[in-house]
């Protein structure tokens, strides 16, 4: 897979607001301690939204690109930094560039090791003009069986998908038909709820778009009751647990988790807005990754593999790139 290189447009273009909050992370993320290597067979799953990928244009640039310290350098931080290296599993927001698809192939670049990463990346306006999407994807080194894209309602003011994967912790490859009760199957969903306002009509805009992911997951595990289930990304949540996420935890048989404690500070301006959600797997650690490269900061989490009967994870193929096979496509 080649790296496609993202041009700077008025698409692109950092908000007032962004822009200051961008700024704020260079300045705090400086002194910031990195985060913790995984542990030794733990399944690191991270969600981080990439501020539509500003840092990988800039570095794209071509002469302040080549000025660039290796700490503003996205790429090379998925492959280097503690906190992010060891990760079998990214969830992406706010990716951009030309047709939507740059910045993701650009990542599964960064990550490819022995073999391509699997990738499922969907824009999150598929009608938005300009070269921004801001799609979701999920990156991931687990071989991906089956995969798709959810249209969220729409309650602000652009269009939101969400992207979900069946990912094989056994290492088995090839697609699954949706047969048997997906023992050794984790589905995870990266998703990015509506920003447009902060209080009242924007917590009940928000909770309408996660209970369509709800009532996916909840028919998924219905029909596959040995799955495990993770749900990651941008809830733009300003006041930590708010309804949307306390529907969440207690919807369908109420064995939703949080990985990260209530309050977590995501994000530069101390909100709790990212978050990642499970169930049918073991918690063993969370924590933060500030990076100068977001105002978001990235979220990991580490999961027993071997919980529930599910086996050791082994670690094809994108989506997005032409040439290479597709996971399956299926309902959520």
């Amino acid at each position: 897979m080649s790296s496609a290189r993202t041009s700077f447009g008025r698409d692109s273009t950092p908000r007032p607001g962004r822009r200051l909050a961008l700024v704020l992370g260079l300045l705090l993320s400086a002194a910031a301690c990195t985060d913790q290597a995984p542990v030794e067979g733990a399944l690191r799953i991270v969600s981080y939204n990439v501020a539509r990928g500003y840092a990988m244009d800039l570095a794209d640039a071509p002469v302040i690109g080549a000025a660039l310290p290796d700490r503003l350098r996205l790429r090379r931080a998925l492959r280097e930094d503690p906190g992010l290296r060891g990760a079998a599993v990214f969830a992406l927001q706010e990716l951009c560039g030309e047709d939507g698809e740059a910045h993701v192939a650009a990542i599964a670049d960064a990550l490819w090791e022995d073999a391509p990463p699997s990738v499922v990346f969907h824009r999150a306006d598929p009608f938005k003009a300009g070269a921004c999407g801001e799609g979701n994807a999920i990156v991931s080194r687990l071989p991906m069986r089956r995969a798709g894209s959810l249209p969220l309602p729409k309650v602000g003011g652009m269009v939101r998908t969400a992207v979900w994967a069946d990912l094989d912790l056994r290492g088995r490859h090839g697609a699954w038909d949706g047969a048997g009760d997906g023992e050794g199957i984790v589905r995870v969903w990266s998703l990015h709820l509506d920003h447009s306002a902060t209080h009242g009509s924007a917590t009940a805009a928000r909770l309408q778009q996660l209970r369509a992911v709800l009532d996916a997951t909840s028919a998924f595990r219905a029909r596959h009751p040995a799955a495990a289930v993770v749900i990651a990304g941008d809830f733009n949540t300003l006041q930590g647990k708010e309804p949307a996420i306390l529907a969440a935890t207690t919807a369908g048989d109420g064995d939703l988790q949080s990985a990260l404690p209530d309050e977590t500070t995501t994000h530069v301006l101390g909100w709790t807005l990212d978050w990642i959600l499970f169930a049918g797997l073991q918690p063993r650690s969370s924590g933060t990754v500030t990076l100068p490269l977001s105002d978001h900061f990235a979220i990991r989490a580490d999961f027993d593999p071997h919980s529930d009967g599910l086996a050791k994870p082994a670690g094809s193929v994108t989506e997005s790139s032409p040439g290479r096979r597709r996971p399956a496509a299926d309902r959520p």
